[in-house]
């Protein structure tokens, strides 16, 4: 088994640029690091005045596997990083555990959302609930720019997004939708 670094601690060192607004990160496939919710936690605790997030790759073949980071970890940048208008990040289980909760904030101004999840049983089983969880997260959030997609249906067919993000997207329009709707008598513009 190889030792792994959790991403918090290889990062550690740029802690101190506090006022970084764009992080994007390529870590290799075989990179010996781990991510955890406490890591994104660290992380957005670090980094208040983040503007874009991305984190591509990192260790997949674990030996035994690390349970990947949750949804949880998009709680913390909420919290944490109110300027954040993008946020990417690969190797997240794309459900949610039953303590998860939302912070309270106005509205987050993240339009754009990418989750590339290793695994698709969970967010099938749990649409709605992950559903409900963005959108109280990220009412601003631009349906058509953001995506789930599961490593293992990518895998299969590149072209072709998860069932269970099309459910999740169905729910956040129609959610997009109902706020549209002010009163009778009112109009809004869509968007």
């Amino acid at each position: 088994p190889i030792d792994l670094m959790p991403l918090s601690t290889f990062l550690r060192p740029c802690f101190a640029l506090s006022r970084l607004e764009h992080l994007s990160l390529d870590l290799n496939v075989y990179a010996p690091i781990s991510t955890s919710d406490d890591d994104f936690l660290a992380l957005a605790r670090a980094f208040p005045n983040l503007r874009l997030f991305a984190l591509r790759g990192g260790a997949r073949a674990q030996t035994p596997p690390a349970p990947p980071p949750s949804l949880v970890v998009l709680a913390h940048f909420v919290r944490h990083c109110p300027e954040l208008r993008e946020l990417e990040v690969q190797g997240i289980e794309a459900g949610l555990p039953s303590d998860a909760d939302v912070p309270e904030t106005r509205e987050h101004p993240c339009r754009v959302l990418r989750l590339l999840s290793p695994s698709r049983v969970v967010l099938v089983r749990d649409a709605e609930k992950v559903a409900l969880f963005l959108d109280a997260l990220f009412p601003n959030l631009d349906i058509e720019e953001s995506r789930v997609q599961d490593m293992e249906v990518l895998r299969w067919n590149p072209t072709v997004p998860t069932t269970s993000w099309k459910e999740v997207s169905d729910i956040l329009k129609e959610r997009h939708r109902q706020r549209r709707v002010v009163a009778p008598g009112w109009r809004m513009l869509a968007s």
